[in-house]
């Protein structure tokens, strides 16, 4: 079963995702280190995957199905509020 978030009208999946931050975290590996890392969640328990990248113009781009969304763009914001 795949999660679905709730639909918010006038919220986008980026804008939804920032507004629950203790839903869980957004870890960032180079790709071929992924499936280590995916590791180590399982190890624990944890459900971990592989849902985005970090582009070349630092955006945290996440996707679900053929949807794609900028969760970050750090180079007009950051993400603990630490500069």
């Amino acid at each position: 079963m795949m999660w679905t978030p709730i639909a918010v009208p006038g919220l986008d999946l980026a804008g939804w995702l920032k507004m629950y931050p203790g839903m869980g975290f957004v870890v960032t590996a180079k790709p071929e280190s992924a499936e280590k890392v995916l590791e180590v969640f399982e190890r624990r328990g944890l459900t971990a995957r592989v849902i985005g990248r970090v582009t070349e113009e630092r955006k945290l781009v996440i996707r679900r199905g053929a949807e794609e969304a900028v969760l970050f763009d750090l180079e007009k914001e950051c993400v603990t509020g630490i500069h």
